[in-house]
């Protein structure tokens, strides 16, 4: 018995040393984010950083960084969008029509999918999505916001099923064998015990998946064309991430581009952080 509570006291000395460990390397990459954004800040010409023109290398520079906030915000909540209906019926058909070992199966395929290199899903929708957009489509080229809305769709609805499929699992557990016992047919049990009782964790695995939409990098740049323009549905973009991804190898260490680069990472941490602590806040009211 002592041999099993000194086992239990080094597991939770051991967890709350991750941790706080984590909570350190995450607050370092804020703070160092932080710093590196402040001379941009400080400059005369982070007014420009609410315009719409991204020109780093013109004189005088103009760092608007509008085109790539809207086009992140743009592709990352239609994506979720899409991907939300396909996930909830997925979720609640793998929860309540399969049991035992194939439940288990599917669930674990739809992680192996989730594992998927983001590389792989851009290759996907350069070959399936952008070709075929140019030539159905009549455009110059099929990279495009609608193409990376796509592409990231699919990426996302892994997620949201796993997510959502441990929702409806909690919610079977609870309602499951009264609904049978009263007759209630499994579509019903579904769509209003299931759903009723699961709006608080779909909300939450909803916002997770923003969060991941938000910050994806490869795939979004392999598809929408990369051009700092305002988000059209049949025209190119581009997202945050993406800019940092092209733009930083090629900025001077120090000087205003490299900044004010750090300064869009800066806000798209701000952002995830925000929807994040809102993810926390949902997760505390369901549990009550």
């Amino acid at each position: 018995m002592k041999k099993y509570d000194d086992l239990n006291k080094f597991v939770k000395h051991l967890s709350r040393f991750v941790s706080f460990f984590v909570f350190l390397i995450l607050s370092f990459i804020v703070l160092y984010v932080l710093i590196e954004s402040v001379p941009f800040i400080r400059s005369e010409f982070s007014r420009s950083f609410v315009s719409l023109s991204w020109r780093p290398l013109s004189t005088p520079p103009s760092f608007g960084i509008l085109p790539m906030l809207l086009g992140t915000l743009y592709v990352a909540i239609f994506a979720s969008l899409i991907a939300f209906p396909v996930a909830v019926g997925c979720a609640g058909a793998i929860s309540s029509c399969f049991t035992g070992k194939t439940k288990h199966m599917l669930l674990g395929l739809i992680d192996m999918l989730a594992g998927i290199p983001s590389v792989v899903y851009g290759l996907l929708g350069f070959y399936i999505l952008v070709k075929p957009l140019e030539k159905t489509a009549l455009m110059a080229t099929g990279e495009s916001i609608l193409a990376a809305i796509i592409t990231l769709a699919l990426m996302i609805v892994p997620y949201m099923v796993s997510a959502f499929a441990k929702a409806f699992e909690r919610t079977n557990e609870n309602y499951q064998m009264s609904a049978k016992a009263l007759g209630v047919s499994q579509w019903y049990s579904l769509t209003h015990l299931s759903l009723a009782h699961c709006k608080l964790d779909l909300l939450s695995g909803f916002l997770v998946a923003l969060s991941k939409a938000l910050g994806e990098t490869m795939a979004v740049m392999m598809v929408i064309g990369n051009s700092p323009l305002l988000p059209k549905l049949l025209g190119k973009g581009i997202t945050i991430s993406s800019l940092i991804a092209l733009e930083m190898g090629s900025a001077k260490l120090g000087s205003l581009h490299y900044h004010a680069l750090y300064t869009a990472g800066m806000l798209l941490l701000v952002l995830l952080l925000s929807i994040n602590g809102l993810v926390r806040l949902i997760e505390r009211r369901a549990k009550k």
